[in-house]
């Protein structure tokens, strides 16, 4: 993932998976803030009723997945990264749209 930050403090938010990336993960923090808020201002309302249990749970599944899918994305963002060099490197002139697009080149 570290080509991925890169391009981000680069400024290059041309990629599809760069924006899927930086979504979600200010998704995950969102959420990350809107728990610690549930815990720490309204911490004595949450833990005793079944409304507040219920919606820290859904606070930590909404986390979990935007974790997961920014994660996943990176991931995908690296590999794709990784078959364009490769493919560049057999034959270069295929394909070389879709992966510059696909990475925001």
């Amino acid at each position: 993932m570290p080509g991925l930050l890169q391009r981000i403090l680069e400024g290059n938010f041309s990629s599809p998976l760069t924006l899927v990336f930086i979504v979600f993960t200010l998704l995950a923090f969102y959420f990350l803030f809107r728990l610690a808020w549930l815990f720490f201002v309204r911490g004595d309302e949450v833990a005793e009723s079944i409304a507040g249990k219920r919606e820290a749970k859904n606070l930590v599944r909404l986390l979990i997945i935007s974790v997961v899918i920014a994660l996943f994305s990176g991931f995908v963002f690296e590999f794709v990264r990784a078959g364009r060099d490769v493919a560049q490197s057999s034959a270069p002139s295929a394909a070389k749209g879709f992966f510059d697009w696909l990475v925001g080149k």
